[in-house]
């Protein structure tokens, strides 16, 4: 082989490396574009995890605020209850006529309540 023809191939080879080269870079240029893509998104579920956790502690928060209103209604009610049995166990000690008493005939307050419910 000639000089003249190992130059020429060495160009060819030169031009076909450059090329190569060229691909090459570009693919790198891609690559890097899609790696910043996943971390931009890396950070979104990052950020949108956490808004997760703050939701579920909240939600905690709340749920233990109402067990805690619910222990509240529930002393309340029966202190309420109890109030109630005091209060007819005093009333008993009264007697209430009827509206239209029947002669000789008289009824306490418990009966009377009892009477109401029925």
């Amino acid at each position: 082989m000639d000089s003249n023809t190992r130059v020429s191939e060495g160009s060819t080879l030169t031009a076909q490396a450059s090329e190569t080269m060229s691909a090459i870079s570009t693919q790198i240029i891609n690559v890097n574009a899609l790696m910043k893509e996943i971390a931009q998104a890396s950070q979104e579920q990052s950020h949108g995890i956490d808004q997760v956790n703050i939701a579920v502690t909240q939600m905690e928060v709340v749920a233990q605020q109402n067990a805690s209103l619910v222990e509240e209604v529930t002393m309340v009610t029966r202190s309420l209850e109890d109030q109630s049995r005091q209060l007819i166990l005093a009333m008993d000690t009264f007697k209430v006529r009827r509206a239209q008493p029947l002669p000789g005939t008289t009824l306490s307050a418990s009966a009377l309540l009892t009477h109401a419910s029925l």
